[in-house]
């Protein structure tokens, strides 16, 4: 992950929202839901949960969001 996703995730997870962060970012909706999807093998654990336009972050998306604050 560069540093624009890490900075898009942190949007995202302060926002709870994809568009409200596409809107931030100055991209669109799409755009930010393909940066910040994971290219991950399944078994790893999800850093978000998407429900009906709104976004929940998991336990391990909170630890990875503080993560990405403090290197940012």
């Amino acid at each position: 992950m560069d540093f624009e996703q890490l900075e898009t995730f942190l949007q995202v997870a302060r926002y709870s929202s994809f568009s409200r962060a596409a809107e931030k970012r100055f991209r669109t909706q799409p755009a930010i839901s393909s940066q910040i999807r994971p290219s991950r093998k399944k078994s790893e654990p999800s850093c978000s949960n998407r429900s009906g336009g709104k976004v929940s972050i998991t336990a391990s998306g909170k630890l990875f969001q503080k993560y990405a604050e403090e290197i940012s």
